[in-house]
């Protein structure tokens, strides 16, 4: 096996972008917990990709929007999330990724069934626009607290 394995280069960021990243990732929480989806909006690119908890797919800024919209107006009205850890990254020049570690209120679905409190981790993909740090890409997956046990690769 090469030695070498996953040791690619990894692109520096400096201090004032980094701030920068977690700026744009505390305003994730702040919009989100405000219910402000337009502020949450304006966080994203015009070709933003989000992928739901649950696997939903939204292409594009009008798309991610509406959909969080329609969400924070029912199940999430009264839903708080809360980042406890943020990893940040550089990928490539003026692009960045911050993994999210968080914690989000339980919420009942549109089905009926009752979520209690979950952790996630979000992955945020970010691309510099002008002088701000803008989101083009984002997953969600909720955390298996009993399949982390079985986690090789433990911190």
């Amino acid at each position: 096996m090469n030695e070498n394995f996953g040791e690619e280069t990894i692109m520096k960021l400096t201090p004032v972008e980094e701030r920068a990243i977690r700026e744009t990732v505390r305003e994730v929480e702040a919009t989100w917990n405000r219910h402000d989806m337009e502020a949450y909006a304006s966080l994203l690119t015009e070709d933003a990709d989000w992928v739901n908890i649950v696997g939903m797919w939204w292409r594009g800024k009008a798309d991610v929007y509406k959909a969080h919209k329609a969400f924070h107006q029912t199940i999430f009205r009264n839903v708080s999330l809360h980042f406890d850890q943020v990893e940040v990254r550089g990928l490539a020049q003026d692009v960045a990724v911050a993994v999210c570690t968080l914690r989000q209120d339980g919420f009942t679905t549109p089905t009926g069934n009752v979520r209690p409190e979950s952790q996630a981790r979000l992955s945020l993909i970010l691309r510099k626009t002008g002088e701000r740090w803008l989101i083009c890409h984002a997953h969600n997956t909720t955390i298996d607290r009993d399949a982390a046990k079985s986690n090789p690769i433990r911190s």
